[in-house]
């Protein structure tokens, strides 16, 4: 009787360990599971952070930007090397095919390229030549060359891109933050100030100058105008039309603030700073080869 009493009692103690060993292996489990979910949210937050991280090509045309080759004919990739303030052609010619694809994503142009813009300029002359021969006015060129026509459109495109730009901003259709532009406007505050009176004496009799009369000083008095328009405050000029010495004494600027001239400033901003940052993003896409 005694023997199956112990027999018993090992058996049950057997049955707790082995319990036990199973309750530590579910938390061992569940532990496991809660680690891995843990870490399938971290990384879940990661990409989704990442993913908010627009380009400012995206922000601009909703659209990712596609790497793109552009091949050049010996005589275009000579035209873009001529055109080039540096003389890298290959630079340049990104640059030219950035503006015109910006202008053709806003519906400024047609897509570019050199071929093209020869066939474009044609069809000009041609409208051009037309109206002339009707005795219309034709404002500028009856006829224009490629190198012309090329800075006529390039000119053109590039302002009216940064137009739009400049609208799609203000009225939202574009997520920038005006703040941007507000910060560009403190940062660059001498751009957005103008003048309201230059205070000056001559032989010691002092005058005033309203901006709005340098227009008509410049005819009455075009020495004296040219230099008042560069002078600062203790700054003197012997004046022999006026027989005496001209001092500035004092100068008056209004600076502009963002509820009066709002979109004076955003156009100051797209055009230095949020236009050429997206056309540099854009060249980073592009690669530019030449014909064998």
């Amino acid at each position: 009787m005694q023997r199956n009493k112990k027999t018993k009692s090992r058996q049950e103690r057997r049955q707790i360990r082995t319990k036990g060993k199973r309750k530590n292996s579910r938390f061992i489990l569940a532990g496991g599971s809660i680690l891995a979910a843990l870490l399938v949210v971290s990384l879940w937050i990661r990409f989704s952070t990442e993913e908010k991280e627009q380009s400012l090509c995206e922000i601009v045309f909703h659209e990712e930007m596609q790497e793109r080759i552009f091949t050049l004919t010996e005589e275009e990739a000579a035209f873009y090397e001529k055109k080039s303030p540096e003389g890298d052609g290959n630079a340049y010619a990104k640059e030219v095919y950035a503006v015109f694809e910006a202008g053709e994503k806003f519906g400024l142009c047609s897509p570019y390229s050199l071929s093209n813009l020869e066939s474009e300029m044609e069809v000009e002359n041609r409208n051009r030549q037309a109206k002339k021969n009707e005795g219309e006015v034709v404002y500028g060129k009856t006829s224009f060359k490629l190198e012309e026509f090329f800075d006529y459109r390039f000119s053109t495109v590039r302002s009216d891109t940064i137009r739009e730009l400049t609208d799609a901003v203000l009225e939202k259709r574009i997520d920038i933050s005006e703040e941007n532009a507000k910060k560009y406007m403190e940062e660059n505050k001498e751009r957005f100030k103008t003048l309201e009176e230059i205070t000056y004496t001559l032989n010691g009799k002092e005058e005033i100058l309203p901006a709005q009369n340098m227009k008509i000083f410049e005819e009455t008095n075009p020495e004296l105008s040219a230099w008042l328009s560069g002078a600062k405050p203790g700054d003197t000029f012997q004046s022999a039309e006026l027989g005496g010495t001209v001092e500035v004494t004092e100068i008056e600027y209004h600076e502009m603030s963002w509820e009066e001239d709002k979109l004076t400033i955003m156009e100051e901003y797209v055009t230095n700073e949020m236009y050429p940052e997206l056309l540099r993003e854009m060249e980073s896409y592009f690669e530019i080869e030449s014909l064998d």
